[in-house]
């Protein structure tokens, strides 16, 4: 498998119908795809949010993370307004809503403390474009989190996790999405998820990714056996 630098037009709208599609099954896909570890993972990397600070998450989709972050103020990312509309019913007004991409983020130089992109940055089109994004919108100082599911490249890890995802999660869906659901879909769309997931590069590629933009004291913390990683790197 080769590594790339994010997904093409028709595999990024693929995943945007997919997530759209699936918008009011996704807790409990996630919660059962990876072994009820999904929340943890996520209140792991929230703990680097904080009352005090402006924080900006990219790709909030449906507000599955957002509900954990603490800030000042809140802003949460996302190109599909159906999700949004979701997170919306589910965080109320803790938090503003903007339509946009990662790779073209419509605020100035330096304006938030913390950036998180949870479980989306393997789904960005373009993912140096993007980290440079990260790095221009956060203050000196401020730091990017990065949470994502770990794609470790070769080795008995790898396999295990390639083959989970390729016919395992797409199995949970078929009993947990109810055939009245997916009978109007075109193809299962968790298979979409090993689309995204088997290009994906390893944490410690994406770590040299996060340095080539100007960020410093990167580290890479991995989850639960290795099914997940965190990224976190400053701003100096």
């Amino acid at each position: 498998m080769t590594s790339r630098d994010g997904l093409d037009d028709r595999e990024w709208h693929q995943v945007i119908d997919t997530l759209e599609k699936v918008v009011h099954y996704y807790d409990r896909m996630n919660n059962f795809a990876t072994f009820f570890q999904a929340e943890k993972w996520r209140r792991v990397a929230s703990e680097y949010s904080g009352a005090d600070l402006v924080v900006l998450e990219v790709g909030c989709g449906p507000g599955a993370f957002a509900k954990h972050l603490k800030a000042q103020r809140l802003v949460c990312l996302d190109p599909s307004e159906k999700l949004m509309s979701v997170a919306r019913d589910r965080i109320g007004d803790k938090a503003e809503f903007v339509l946009g991409e990662a790779e073209n983020i419509q605020f100035d130089n330096e304006q938030f403390d913390r950036v998180f992109c949870s479980f989306s940055y393997r789904d960005l089109k373009n993912q140096p474009k993007s980290l440079h994004e990260f790095n221009r919108v956060l203050r000196k100082g401020g730091k990017l989190v990065i949470l994502d599911i770990a794609n470790h490249g070769k080795g008995l890890r790898s396999s295990g996790m390639n083959f989970h995802i390729r016919f395992v999660v797409p199995l949970i869906a078929k009993i947990l999405i109810p055939w009245k659901i997916r009978r109007g879909w075109d193809r299962n769309h968790y298979h979409d998820l090993w689309e995204t997931y088997r290009n994906f590069k390893t944490p410690e590629q994406i770590a040299t990714d996060v340095r080539n933009v100007g960020l410093t004291n990167v580290e890479i913390r991995i989850l639960s056996l290795g099914g997940a990683f965190l990224i976190i790197a400053e701003k100096s």
